[in-house]
């Protein structure tokens, strides 16, 4: 009986892990889907309750740092190719990358 009990408490703990992940997977498509909304004036930022603007905040500290490493490295980019046009054979830079 003891090992049925365990058991079903495994499986239901996995399901509640499931579960938690499936939350979290929703509640992040749905600030992305706010987020989009706001970005096109199709929903103003009072219309949000106070759950979604908090989230919305933690969405756009993750955004502004993805944005902040692209810009990262296409200044990385752009100074390689700077530096790699400074050792060719003495041709000019015709403008082009």
């Amino acid at each position: 009986m003891v090992k049925h009990e365990d058991f079903l408490q495994s499986v239901l703990n996995a399901n509640e892990g499931k579960i938690n992940q499936l939350e979290k997977l929703v509640e992040k498509k749905e600030m992305e889907y706010n987020f989009n909304q706001l970005v096109e004036a199709r929903k103003r930022f009072d219309e949000l309750e106070v759950r979604e603007i908090k989230a919305l905040i933690n969405l756009f500290a993750v955004k502004r740092a993805q944005l902040d490493e692209t810009a990262k490295q296409l200044n990385e980019n752009v100074e390689t190719e700077i530096d790699s046009n400074d050792y060719n054979d003495g041709k000019g830079n015709d403008g082009h990358l």
